[in-house]
């Protein structure tokens, strides 16, 4: 799994390199070794001094075929930087739970076809 960063307008500074790895970690288990996650911290604006929604975090992957993005806005960066990693985590559970659901129907599908062709 490649991590890039990119800070928008501000500098992507270590300390939130090493949050985002640290929260990322468990994708390495689900995602092929080749999946590219694409992680962008910064600041929604420079114009306003204070807002409810200063800072922004998304994570977007990119994995054979397979797309996974999230965005969140929040008054702390390291708050939004979490619950975006938490958000496409739970993005790809869900992508990764349905495939198997899905084979599992076809499985099943092909047994009872087996089945009735063998007692007819």
């Amino acid at each position: 799994m490649k991590i890039a960063f990119k800070g928008m307008r501000m500098p992507a500074t270590d300390a939130n390199k090493a949050r985002a790895v640290s929260q990322l970690e468990p994708l390495e288990k689900i995602l092929p070794t080749d999946a590219h996650v694409y992680v962008e911290t910064g600041r929604t604006t420079t114009h306003h001094k204070s807002s409810d929604t200063l800072f922004q975090a998304s994570v977007l992957i990119d994995s054979k075929g397979s797309t996974y993005y999230a965005r969140v806005q929040d008054a702390d960066l390291n708050t939004a930087l979490d619950r975006a990693c938490r958000d496409v985590i739970e993005s790809v559970r869900q992508e990764k739970g349905r495939k198997q659901t899905l084979a599992r129907r076809g499985r099943l599908i092909i047994k009872r076809l087996t089945k009735s062709a063998f007692y007819e």
